[in-house]
């Protein structure tokens, strides 16, 4: 799946993802390979985690530049 990284905070340690499919998903810093990666507008791929909990934007994983 893709998406683009549209907010960060927690001192650059979590950042939401805008997918491609129009939800919005939450990523963590350790989720990606190359922590460089997460900057402001970068197009990312990513595989959503089997996991999830209600109330809260679903979680990803292996996030990778596009």
């Amino acid at each position: 799946m893709t998406g683009t990284i549209f907010q960060i905070w927690g001192k650059s340690t979590n950042c939401l993802i805008r997918g491609t499919d129009g939800v919005t998903y939450w990523s963590h810093v350790r989720d990606f390979p190359e922590p460089s990666i997460m900057k402001l507008g970068n197009l990312v791929q990513f595989r959503p985690k089997l996991a999830r909990i209600p109330g809260k934007h679903p979680p990803v994983t292996d996030v990778i530049a596009a």
